[in-house]
């Protein structure tokens, strides 16, 4: 009986393994681990007895049952870091990203994207949103019509759900247009793998407000609070009446 079980527990696994990588299921390899563990310590149970029938040394059962214990522990561990991403939340998958940004690069009314988020609920089951910036002097009409429609490309093309806020920035004031340079050319020659979006001015008589948001990589050791200190004094430095105001995402 043993014997069968450790069998069926072993095609169990391999059923758990070839299903999860066909839909890509975290909690189907985590039951492929623990039937796969169900198989070994079943395994050992039986060889442990077959043992102590034949040689009487009782002590083994102590051995095997330590032995049994620490591989669960450790299965179980690993179970759970497979897991905890899925369930605490976890970056992106890159190539969906990459589909999202291909079928965006397709519509010309917008100019550019952040805050992106892509949330997974199961397997190829994925909703996202992000904010698209537009030209502020065009009818609103047409961009809402053109986000329409990128929102249904979207869903039909990668079946995501996906929901697109409308930024609109200011396109042909050269003032306004001068300073973005600036600002993207001071932060760019300190911090390559930074970038801006939301950028707005406000020009007052005795100075002039630089608002904007900053874009840092998870995947970098910059501290927010000194990155941002930095470009306000890089700024300054270059344009002593011009005063920035950063808010940081993390992305």
């Amino acid at each position: 009986i043993l014997g069968v079980s450790v069998c069926l527990k072993l095609l169990l696994s391999l059923f758990y393994t070839s299903v999860a990588k066909i839909i890509d299921s975290t909690v189907l390899r985590a039951s492929a681990s623990d039937s796969l563990s169900d198989s070994i310590s079943t395994l050992a149970i039986l060889i442990s007895s077959i043992i102590i029938k034949y040689t009487g040394a009782w002590y083994i059962d102590s051995i095997v049952g330590a032995i049994v214990s620490i591989m669960i522990i450790i299965a179980g561990i690993k179970i759970l870091n497979e897991t905890k991403n899925s369930i605490l939340g976890e970056a992106p998958v890159q190539d969906v990203l990459d589909k999202i940004n291909a079928i965006v690069a397709k519509y010309d009314e917008v100019i550019g994207v952040h805050d992106m988020m892509v949330h997974n609920y199961g397997p190829n089951h994925y909703i996202a949103s992000f904010h698209a910036e537009v030209d502020g002097s065009k009818d609103i009409f047409i961009l809402h019509d053109e986000i329409d429609n990128l929102e249904k490309e979207i869903n039909t093309e990668l079946g995501i759900l996906c929901t697109v806020h409308m930024d609109p920035i200011v396109t042909n004031d050269e003032t306004v247009n001068e300073l973005r340079e600036f600002v993207n050319k001071t932060i760019k020659e300190r911090y390559p793998e930074i970038s801006t979006h939301d950028f707005r001015v406000v020009i007052g008589n005795t100075h002039t407000n630089l608002i904007f948001d900053i874009v840092v990589p998870f995947d970098t050791t910059y501290d927010s609070k000194t990155v941002c200190e930095d470009i306000k004094h890089l700024v300054a430095d270059a344009r002593p009446n011009h005063f920035c105001v950063i808010t940081v995402d993390r992305e």
